[in-house]
């Protein structure tokens, strides 16, 4: 070694040396901590003692500071008394053990701890989840809870039994729901901290996008990094502006559903059918499973029409129609749906003959009578005539009254209404509100498993629907048997909707007398059997025209408040008040008058005036002579707000002093909505003073309200305020499971123009398909084409994905025309961009698919006809083509009135 590094290394090991004795510490700081840790045993060893003491106030304060001031020291000792024969001693140690193991913070209040004691101490795993349970359900019930009971409780949930995250999740999110009664400027940020703890102690909850959501609304960028971090950096940049940080987000290694989230929000096309295959079949208890091959057969047509490239359709019909040989019978929805996505007028359905081996969702559902591809084949009948429709009718009548009978006379009849109720429960879409399934539970408590029992004849309890008691149905082992009721289950089913179609095309027709005359003999045939459940679930699964609906009710003999249960389970109480505003209505007169105002009925305008000023007149001096009860004014408002009659809602309202601290939070959003718009400012000023008497601040509709209020005001900060906390309530409710305002919430974003909230609102949190229409419609209307048909696109490829038979998803003929309008802005789209040649292509999809529907002539014609970069003599003969289908239709159906209004308002559309 040279003499240089020598001299170089001597210092540098010198200085090592020192740095290394200037690391070790003091002799003193040696000293203290021996003595700090000796302390610590004193006092440890102190504590046990008083843990131990037979004077229980010692023995409880002892327990309190083992649980909140752990040490080593003490945790030590409380091991160490494990070992005492000294049984009560060793079980407090246990218990205190097991309390400092959740980690509680030292604010935790008595009761809490001792609670937890007492259910540790039950030393029954199973008694001791129960009562954990019970606490939780006490806290949800009485909506109560601090933050150190609920972090306890969850922690001891996930400890001391099987972790559930729906439980703790409801938990807190309800605690969050509960700060917004205070009233602060941000509600959600002043707990974070707290919720940012659960999030990081808890393995069941780890969803904090609604405190992300909460910091992005409020642009309080720099937050949002602070607190996310780069583990949310992705669904933060989806969140604030999907289109802007797309780069970002694929560089940063997204998961599958964040990168589904951003190809949505980007509305890329593209990746539309990867993304909607990756989800698979989004319905009917089926949820995530693969699609079957039909589904893909049909989506890849879809995706050539997009980008214009030519398709053999009529092989893709074929490969769908086989497809349905593989298909398993519950699981044929499917293949009507994947043939009407096509477009055209491709035949989708199977003839509704009973007793072919056919599954029923493989009919078509009542919309589809109203669509060019709907021909009188379907119900076997000898033709289009208004007769052949009545005869086939009555003959399908003839052989559903002995199907009843045989039902009857085998005591199998409640059984069936059971099981139908129980089909209905099973088409509720996951996280929906359940509607249904108060109906099941309170008919029957076994389904369709006891068939397949072989123990002898079972007496099956079914509740009584009162609650009264309950009476027994036998289900017997024997083949005969089981086969003879399979049967009835499944024809009794097909035959009605038969009868029921066959009502619906009435209706569609406008035969009027002899929708009525039809609708008497089944409702007699119902009244008979007493099997109107069932007529429910048709309702529900596969629908019933209105005004058949009311037709049909308005011969129902049987008890009045077991109907008015389904129809409050069906959320459509409206039906069963509508006859106290005005008793010549009557029960189908009532249901009537609701249709006509929800615009499912049409009507002129004199009339709908009429109704609504019957049920102000009636329902002020029915209010006032206690005739017309406080709940059933309240239910009206409601529904008269909800539907945009806010004129008569604020006439209603306008008795109840209180309406603002008790009126349902629509009503009160859409009464304080009318008169901000109407330039009454001052007569809300009582419905307003009514929300902060009562501190209603937990409602989103509320929250609305008062930002419409307060930006009429000049308030336009306040506004600001209330609107982001509606925004995030609302997102808040959704999680928790509480919807009951939540899609009517986003309906009155889409009014304001706040597309870009709402629309993060469905694919970020959720939706069901039928809600999308509204995003969608409010995107033709701002004429924002390529948005439009993205929407419209997602439509109808979810559309595919559903197999069931509910009517609260697409109908067959939503399908139809969301396709029709998929290809319409689709051809808008490149319109604008100059390809008039492929335009064109594409809008005469439309023109053809859905001609002869009042559709094409109220939505699609006339923009079509005003557009002047279309050559004047393509808009010439597209008018006149569709004047000359409807007349048509009126030669063979003169009473239509849909086909009679469409061709008075496509004559007057003038050709620029």
């Amino acid at each position: 070694m040279t003499r240089l590094r020598l001299q170089l290394r001597i210092p540098c090991l010198l200085l090592a040396g020192l740095a290394l004795l200037g690391a070790l510490p003091s002799p003193t700081a040696i000293a203290a901590q021996t003595q700090n840790i000796d302390q610590q045993q004193r006092q440890a060893e102190e504590l046990i003692d008083q843990l131990g003491s037979d004077d229980l106030k010692t023995s409880d304060k002892a327990f309190l500071a083992c649980v909140r001031q752990p040490t080593p020291s003490l945790t030590r000792a409380l091991q160490e008394t494990l070992h005492s024969d000294r049984a009560a001693w060793v079980q407090r140690a246990r218990t205190a053990l097991a309390l400092q193991a959740l980690n509680l913070p030292e604010s935790t209040d008595d009761d809490t701890i001792f609670r937890l004691k007492a259910l540790n101490e039950l030393g029954d795993s199973e008694f001791t989840a129960i009562g954990l349970n019970q606490w939780a359900r006490e806290l949800l019930t009485e909506d109560r809870g601090s933050n150190d009971e609920i972090r306890a409780l969850c922690v001891a949930l996930e400890s001391w039994d099987t972790p559930n995250p729906k439980l703790e999740s409801a938990l807190i999110y309800q605690r969050l729901i509960r700060a917004y009664r205070q009233r602060t400027d941000d509600p959600l940020g002043e707990l974070h901290p707290w919720v940012q703890k659960m999030d990081a102690s808890l393995n069941g909850f780890n969803d904090d996008e609604i405190l992300l959501y909460n910091d992005i609304l409020r642009n309080n960028i720099e937050s949002v990094a602070f607190r996310h971090g780069l583990r949310k950096a992705n669904t933060c940049r989806i969140w604030i502006d999907p289109h802007k940080y797309e780069p970002l987000v694929l560089a940063n290694t997204p998961t599958r559903y964040e990168l589904r989230q951003l190809h949505y929000l980007t509305h890329n096309f593209n990746t539309l059918r990867t993304d909607i295959t990756e989800e698979g079949i989004n319905r009917f208890k089926r949820k995530g499973q693969a699609l079957p091959s039909c589904c893909m057969e049909s989506m890849n047509s879809l995706a050539a029409r997009h980008h214009l490239i030519p398709v053999d359709e009529q092989a893709t019909v074929q490969r769908i129609k086989d497809a349905a040989a593989t298909i398993p019978k519950h699981m044929q929805g499917f293949i009507p749906r994947c043939l009407l996505a096509l477009g055209g007028q491709t035949p989708a359905w199977e003839k509704m003959d009973v007793y072919d081996d056919l599954s029923i969702m493989h009919f078509p559902d009542i919309s589809a009578v109203r669509l060019p591809q709907w021909n009188c084949s379907y119900l076997i009948a000898p033709n289009e005539t208004t007769e052949a429709y009545r005869q086939t009718y009555r003959h399908n009548l003839s052989e559903l009254d002995e199907l009843f009978q045989q039902a009857k006379g085998d005591n199998k009849t409640e059984l069936l209404i059971a099981l139908a109720l129980k089909e209905c429960d099973d088409a509720l879409p996951e996280n929906q509100e359940t509607r249904h399934s108060a109906i099941a539970t309170k008919q029957t408590a076994c389904y369709s498993l006891l068939l397949e029992m072989n123990l002898g004849d079972l007496a099956v309890p079914v509740p009584a629907e009162d609650g009264s008691g309950s009476f027994n149905i036998i289900v017997s082992s024997n083949d005969a048997s089981r086969d003879e009721f399979e049967r009835l289950r499944e024809f009794v089913p097909r035959q009605l909707h038969s009868c029921v179609t066959a009502l619906a095309v009435l209706e569609d027709r406008g035969e009027w007398d002899a929708l009525r005359t039809e609708c008497t003999a089944l409702a007699a045939l119902l009244n008979h059997y007493d099997v109107w459940p069932l007529l429910i679930c048709q309702h529900e699964l596969r629908g019933v025209s209105p005004l058949a609906l009311a037709e049909l009710f308005s011969h129902y003999k049987r008890d009045p408040q077991r109907l008015s249960r389904y129809f409050e389970i069906l959320r459509s109480p409206h039906y069963g008040i509508f006859p106290q505003y005005n008793p010549s209505w009557g029960l189908g007169g009532g249901i009537r008058a609701a249709n006509i105002l929800s615009g499912k009925i049409p009507a002129s305008d004199i009339d709908r005036q009429d109704i609504l000023d019957r049920i102000v007149a009636n329902g002020t001096e029915g209010y006032k002579n206690g005739t017309i009860g406080l709940a059933s004014l309240h239910l009206m408002i409601r529904h008269l707000g909800e539907q945009g009659y806010g004129e008569a809602a604020s006439a209603l309202a306008s008795l109840i002093p209180s309406f603002g601290e008790t009126g349902y939070p629509s009503a009160v959003h859409a009464v304080i909505r009318h008169l901000v718009e109407h330039n009454r400012a001052s007569e809300a000023a009582a419905c307003i003073n009514g929300i902060h008497t009562a501190r209603r601040y937990d409602h989103p509709l509320l929250h609305l309200a008062m930002s419409e209020y307060d930006e009429a005001l000049g308030n336009d900060q306040l506004a600001r305020k209330h609107y982001m906390n509606a925004v995030t309530l609302n997102a808040l409710l959704f999680r928790t499971g509480l919807r009951d305002d939540y899609d009517l919430f986003l309906q009155t974003l889409l009014s304001y123009g706040n597309y870009r909230d709402a629309e993060r609102f469905y694919f970020n949190m959720g939706h069901r398909v039928v809600d999308m229409y509204r995003l969608a419609e409010a995107y033709v209307e701002s004429e924002q084409w390529d948005k439009a048909n993205y929407i419209y696109e997602y439509i109808v490829h979810r559309g595919i994905c559903v197999n069931a038979p509910s009517y609260t998803d697409p109908t067959h003929e939503q399908i139809v025309l969301s396709r029709a309008m998929a290809d319409w802005t689709r051809g808008m789209t490149l319109l604008e961009q100059g390809k008039q040649s492929e335009a064109l292509t594409l809008i005469q999809q439309p023109l053809s698919s859905i001609s002869g529907h009042p559709f094409l002539t109220r939505h699609i014609l006339p923009r079509l006809l005003s557009d002047t970069s279309i050559p004047a003599h393509l808009r010439t003969q597209w008018k006149n083509q569709e004047i000359q289908t409807l007349e048509r239709k009126l030669a063979n159906q003169p009473k239509h009135p849909d086909a009679r209004t469409a061709l008075e308002t496509l004559r007057a559309i003038p050709l620029p």
